[in-house]
């Protein structure tokens, strides 16, 4: 899938054996924005689009997919034409939201998103991340790095135009403030970490009615 296998030596109390394991496949993927390079991912070969939709939309150079005109993918690149943003806003705080979260909707949430993480369990150095509800994951992803797999996570989401104001946002990862900041930008009241935030974070979150539910 996203692995190559190779056969290892793993040493141990008792001694040496010799036993099959798996790296995780790495490439370079570049997004280009109207003939402008934005940025080079480190990422797996998978959810390609939904990573550019993501990071483009959460870091308001877009304000959603429907802006997009053109997207070409090629092995090593995306490249798209869109309207963008000439002077973004800042985004204001999220209304006060009425999604009410229990200990064990939070738990099961939790349970999912590490049950789903596949690439984890193979290799023990993925990240993944999550939209979901109160029920269950909606959309699934792990990537490299924790932003990459939250910008697949929110681009799987905005390609089928949810409503993100009674959405969790899931990650395995820290909450730092790059991560409020996606939250804020698409109305998301709610993020669950499995580790827990910055203080910039906490100051953000607070400042604009997001809750950080940390150690989850």
């Amino acid at each position: 899938m996203w692995t190559r296998g190779l056969k290892i030596k793993k040493y141990n109390a008792k001694g040496i054996k010799n036993q099959n394991d798996c790296l995780v496949i790495e490439k370079d993927l570049t997004l280009i924005l109207n003939k402008k390079t934005i940025t080079t991912f480190k990422t797996i070969p998978s959810k390609e689009k939904a990573l550019a939709i993501g990071h483009l939309v959460s870091n308001q150079l877009i304000t959603s997919p429907t802006n997009i005109t053109q997207l070409t993918q090629t092995h090593d690149s995306i490249e798209v034409v869109a309207t963008t943003i000439a002077n973004p806003p800042k985004p204001e705080a999220i209304p006060k939201s009425d999604l009410k979260v229990t200990r064990i909707n939070i738990f099961h949430l939790t349970a999912y998103l590490q049950e789903n993480a596949i690439l984890f369990k193979d290799t023990a150095i993925t990240e993944s991340a999550a939209i979901a509800n109160t029920k269950a994951i909606i959309y699934f992803a792990e990537d490299l790095n924790r932003l990459n797999a939250i910008n697949k996570a929110i681009g799987l989401a905005l390609e089928k135009q949810e409503d993100f104001s009674d959405k969790i946002l899931l990650t395995s990862g820290k909450v730092d403030q790059q991560v409020v900041n996606k939250a804020l930008t698409l109305g998301i009241p709610t993020i669950v970490s499995r580790t827990g935030p910055t203080d910039k974070a906490f100051d953000l979150a607070t400042e604009k009615n997001i809750t950080i539910l940390g150690f989850a």
